[in-house]
């Protein structure tokens, strides 16, 4: 969601004073590397007060988020650390349900075979249920970027490797990178897909919405406003416990979107844990759900109970880091990916069924 609304909500304070080189970092050493390139040492989140929508977050405060972004994970890696979120209970069951589901079948063979929604009627044996229109919407994630279509040199300088994105995610001469229109095009691709999964997990006391939650959070010194694209929310309370970003287009997609985007993501999450205590969803981590054109991404946040504190009133212990941990990429037109991420969607709502009870606070 790209917010247009600043600290003060009127006006964009002036552009971002950073000078110098500036990448997201992926370990506790460079981020002290930026604190020192940008002077702020002495500077907490709650004396800066010059700051941005989180769409536009100047690089100052991002650092004053202290987030620190571990080198992404291939998405079979998840299988790997599936008990550090505590998906290792309920994933037996998920792939049961996955493996088991006639419409989710249909709608990866359609995925498959490339087949266009809009040949097949309800009469069609093909006809995938729920996911028709799932897959109508993917569809017009893939329109291809002039230029980089398979065996076509990219026109852009992309062919050097960022360090925090994944190598699935690297620029490749060889790759076709994709578009959407409109970023609405993909917010109803992602959220039509949680959806159709999420129901196949039966009865759950949260839902996903595709309506914008807006945080403002406030520090001592200043304030900013951010935006979400949708996001898990209980039933009952209406209160988050995951969120959703999209993009039309493809992380990769020019040089400042590999830092504005991470950064955007970082103001949500700070946002979330501004407003609400939440300390029990997924062995403690804060789940964002991503799709950036084709792609959808899986980052899993989590920071220690003491970094409450510091984003409440600026006391910094030395492990006081909001650690984000990225899986990437499930794309929409592979249906390995697709029964891949089904399996992982349908683990972390059942993990709710066995755990969600009043586990978030308003402050």
């Amino acid at each position: 969601m790209n917010t247009k609304v600043a600290a003060d909500e009127s006006t964009e304070p002036d552009k971002d004073s950073w000078k110098g080189s500036f990448a997201i970092p992926e370990n506790q050493e460079e981020w002290n590397l930026l604190q020192k390139a940008g002077k702020l040492t002495k500077t907490t989140i709650n004396t800066l007060s010059k700051m941005a929508s989180g769409s536009k977050v100047f690089r100052k405060q991002f650092v004053t988020f202290r987030a620190i972004w571990p080198f992404p994970l291939e998405t079979t890696k998840l299988l790997d650390f599936k008990a550090d979120y505590g998906l290792h209970t309920t994933w037996e069951r998920a792939e049961q349900i996955a493996h088991s589901s006639v419409e989710l079948a249909k709608y990866l063979q359609l995925v498959s075979s490339k087949t266009p929604s809009g040949t097949l009627t309800e009469a069609d044996p093909r006809w995938a249920g729920s996911f028709m229109s799932v897959l109508r919407y993917q569809e017009d994630c893939l329109d291809e970027v002039p230029g980089t279509s398979t065996g076509r040199t990219r026109k852009r300088a992309t062919r050097h490797r960022i360090p925090w994105m994944a190598r699935s995610e690297q620029a490749d001469d060889n790759m076709t990178e994709y578009q959407a229109t409109d970023e609405a095009i993909v917010n109803s691709a992602l959220l039509l897909y949680l959806e159709a999964v999420t129901a196949l997990a039966g009865t759950l006391s949260v839902k996903w919405t595709i309506r914008r939650l807006t945080f403002s959070p406030y520090f001592s010194a200043g304030r900013f406003r951010t935006v979400t694209d949708g996001a898990m929310v209980d039933k009952f309370g209406d209160l988050p416990h995951a969120l959703v970003e999209v993009k039309k287009n493809s992380l990769a997609h020019t040089e400042e979107s590999r830092i504005a985007i991470p950064m955007q993501i970082t103001a949500e999450i700070v946002g979330l844990l501004r407003k609400h205590d939440t300390t029990c969803f997924l062995e403690g981590h804060h789940l964002m759900v991503s799709q950036f054109a084709n792609e959808i991404f899986l980052m899993f946040a989590k920071a220690p109970t003491s970094y409450k504190g510091y984003l409440d009133v600026g006391v910094v212990n030395p492990n006081d880091f909001l650690v984000i941990q990225k899986y990437s990429p499930w794309r929409v037109n592979n249906e390995e990916d697709m029964q891949c991420l089904a399996t992982v969607i349908i683990s972390v709502f059942r993990w709710t069924l066995q755990h969600m009870v009043g586990c978030l606070k308003v402050d």
